[in-house]
């Protein structure tokens, strides 16, 4: 159960981290 947590968290992190780059580098590019 812990490992299967881990991964989806990670998971989740990931997608964030991803999603929030994506707005970082599109504000910079219309800037």
């Amino acid at each position: 159960m812990t490992g299967f947590m881990g991964l989806t968290f990670s998971a989740f992190a990931g997608i964030c981290f991803v999603s929030g780059l994506a707005v970082l580098m599109g504000g910079k590019e219309h800037h």
